[in-house]
């Protein structure tokens, strides 16, 4: 398979480490990253789909609220046109768009409550793991070698992680206007 290895001659020793750090990077992958039956959440990517109940556990309020939501006529359409916007963008941007199914979830809060906060509860793992993936990349990225004497992390990390971007013109003022004075 590899043309240029094909001839070298490992010692024995030096492969048994490689398949000992293989095995150990797999039972570590395992660990952190089990294999998870998702066929029970298929509920809360399309609750419109009569096979996203039959391996879902719910409370008597639950599925009560889940049959609702089901046979609600117009919620069916506002989340098929919502499917079809995705569709229609991803086509577009020629990428894979998923449907946005927390802001669903989040619209239907106030009429459906148990079911609605079970869904979130399900997709809720998910963004916060992103965010913590998000803040650690950032901080490998900001605490370099070149930068390893910051004293104050927290105030790049602040800047980084922020949803809100710098109104650059104006800082740009600011900072004119205090050189000219």
């Amino acid at each position: 398979m590899f043309d240029l290895v094909k001839n070298c001659h490992v010692n024995s020793d030096l492969t048994n480490l490689i398949l000992k750090s293989l095995h150990l990077l797999y039972e570590n992958i395992k660990k952190y990253f089990p294999s998870l039956d998702v066929s029970s959440m298929d509920w809360v990517r399309n609750p419109f789909i009569d096979s996203a109940y039959e391996t879902a556990l719910f409370t008597t309020d639950e599925e009560s609220e889940l049959i609702d939501i089901k046979n609600d006529r117009g919620l069916k359409l506002q989340y098929s046109k919502l499917v079809e916007d995705i569709a229609k963008e991803s086509k577009l941007k020629k990428i894979k768009i998923n449907v946005d199914v927390s802001s669903f979830w989040i619209n239907l809060l106030h009429e459906y409550p148990k079911i609605s906060r079970k869904a979130m509860n399900a997709i809720l793992p998910f963004s916060t793991s992103y965010i913590c993936e998000t803040a650690f990349s950032s901080m490998n990225a900001i605490k370099t070698k070149n930068r390893s004497q910051l004293k104050n992390l927290e105030d790049d990390m602040r800047v980084c992680l922020s949803t809100i971007r710098p109104r650059r013109n104006l800082i740009m003022k600011r900072k004119q206007s205090q050189i000219s004075h």
